[in-house]
C-alpha cells in the first residue's frame, strides 16, 4: 500500500466524500475495514491514492466488450481514517 503524497485541502475532503458516496463502498471483510472505487476513468482513482494512500489496479472485464477499470483499495486503520473523515 502506497502512502498519501498530497495533504487534502476541505475541496479535496469536500470532492472525496461526495465521490466516495456515490461510487465507493465501505465494507468490513475478513476482520478488516476496506475503503473501495471501481472507475473507468483512472484520474479519479489516482486522485485518491494521492490524498489517501492505498493501492490502485488495473482490472480486465469479464466480457470482452466491456473496457479495463481501475480498482483504488484502502484497508485496516487507513480506511477507518478515512471513514471518520
Amino acid at each position: 500500500m502506497q502512502r498519501a503524497t498530497t495533504s487534502p485541502t476541505i475541496r479535496d475532503l469536500e470532492w472525496a466524500a461526495g465521490f466516495l458516496e456515490g461510487e465507493g463502498s465501505f465494507t468490513f471483510r475478513k476482520d478488516t475495514h476496506r475503503v473501495e472505487v471501481a472507475q473507468v476513468d483512472e484520474e479519479p482513482v489516482r486522485r485518491l491514492q494521492r490524498l489517501f494512500g492505498g493501492m490502485v489496479r488495473v482490472r480486465s472485464p469479464k466480457h470482452s466488450k466491456w473496457k479495463s477499470y481501475h480498482v483504488w483499495v484502502a484497508g485496516g486503520a487507513r480506511a477507518r481514517g478515512i471513514m471518520m473523515t
